[in-house]
């Protein structure tokens, strides 16, 4: 399974180019037109790369895409893994839940 988003960094630093704004290409065809709770490089405790709309509690959390960097804040199921990072995302052409 192959999924992406190409980002347009021009004019951009190490951070800005990690934006809605800067989305020029993408194989979600949903991800342009939804609003996000997270859309942060940095995003959320030991979730970095954070794209995600439904920011629930675990079950109900929807993403595209987040890498998840350690255990440690969270406590959801998805955090934890065999090793770290651990890079998920949605298989389908919308959101999903993480596994």
């Amino acid at each position: 399974m192959e999924k992406y988003i190409v980002f347009d960094g021009k004019g951009s630093n190490v951070t800005s180019w990690f934006r809605k704004e800067k989305i020029v290409a993408f194989s979600w065809s949903t991800i342009a037109h939804k609003t996000y709770h997270y859309f942060s490089l940095e995003g959320d405790m030991k979730r970095q790369f954070l794209i995600i709309n439904f920011y629930e509690h675990c079950m109900k959390d929807r993403v595209f895409m987040v890498v998840i960097s350690g255990n440690e804040g969270h406590g959801c199921a998805y955090d934890t893994q065999a090793s770290y990072p651990q890079f998920l995302f949605a298989t389908g052409d919308d959101h999903g839940a993480p596994e």
